[in-house]
């Protein structure tokens, strides 16, 4: 079973050693473009939750959050990153009503998250919206 499993979702226990634990076992699991998904992430009445998957990037080196969208993690092995935030940029570029927010300094966690959006800018970066695609484009080197 080493390294079978395409998709995970995790939402079981909300207490730090469970989320630690269960994230844990995700490593020996996950094939190399799998992707793990952590539930009630970024809830008030879950904070173990968001601090266990906080914690646990910072310790493991392989799996790192790739995006942030109604309270879900989504975790993937560090070099299939930008490829599933694209993946999730061209999606959602093409829907109405999101805003895709870069959560990202100097290329720092590399994150991005995607929340309903009353406003007319479709892209956000620290300090700065973006109504197109190819506004954003101008101001990043990548995405």
């Amino acid at each position: 079973m080493h390294r079978c499993i395409r998709f995970i979702h995790i939402d079981g226990l909300h207490s730090y050693e469970a989320v630690m634990n269960d994230l844990y076992k995700t490593e020996s699991y996950l094939t190399d473009g799998g992707v793990v998904v952590v539930d009630d992430f970024m809830c008030p009445n879950s904070a173990c939750i968001t601090q266990a998957v906080y914690d646990y990037i910072r310790r493991a080196h392989d799996l790192k959050i790739f995006a942030i969208a109604n309270n879900k993690a989504f975790l993937c092995r560090v070099s299939k990153r930008s490829i599933f935030r694209s993946l999730l940029v061209n999606i959602f570029n093409n829907l109405d009503g999101y805003l895709i927010s870069y959560q990202d300094y100097d290329n720092e966690l590399g994150y991005i998250s995607i929340t309903e959006n009353e406003s007319d800018s479709k892209f956000q970066m620290i300090g700065k919206r973006f109504k197109s695609l190819q506004e954003l484009q101008k101001e990043r080197i990548s995405i």
